[in-house]
């Protein structure tokens, strides 16, 4: 996942939004660990917002915000400040994004991470951009 994780940190850019969706277990969290790694941030501090539902992580010239979107909806995303955070100026991952998909006018990025049912050590992945054209 580590070598996803660095050709991706190469072409996502501040301002992202980007939709992490998959059943628990999935490796959502797990690649953005990878993705902090590969903007140089040590990846033990990277930790599931399960119940702090914001995380940041700031690099020397990155800043990401991590959501756990799995327990909220649209109006508590707004009753917890995600709107008066400076997300034009970082990256942020959303996990869960089903559950918040009303409070959104773009995202940039979906991963759909799945665990096909015949193992528990092996990930499918897809990965969808949105373009905007002028």
């Amino acid at each position: 996942m580590q070598g996803l994780a660095e050709a991706y940190a190469a072409i996502v850019k501040r301002g992202d939004i980007v939709f992490l969706s998959g059943e628990l277990g999935s490796g959502k969290t797990t690649f953005i660990k990878a993705v902090a790694s590969a903007f140089n941030l040590d990846p033990r501090a990277v930790r599931s917002p399960t119940f702090t539902l914001i995380n940041r992580y700031e690099a020397k010239e990155i800043v990401l915000f991590h959501l756990d979107c799995y327990r909220i909806d649209a109006e508590t995303l707004a009753n917890i400040g995600y709107f008066d955070l400076p997300t034009e100026e970082a990256i942020v991952f959303i996990e869960w994004p089903e559950n918040v998909l009303s409070a959104f006018r773009k995202v940039d990025w979906l991963f759909l991470f799945q665990i096909p049912e015949d193992t528990m050590t092996v990930r499918d992945l897809r990965v969808y951009r949105h373009h905007q054209t002028n």
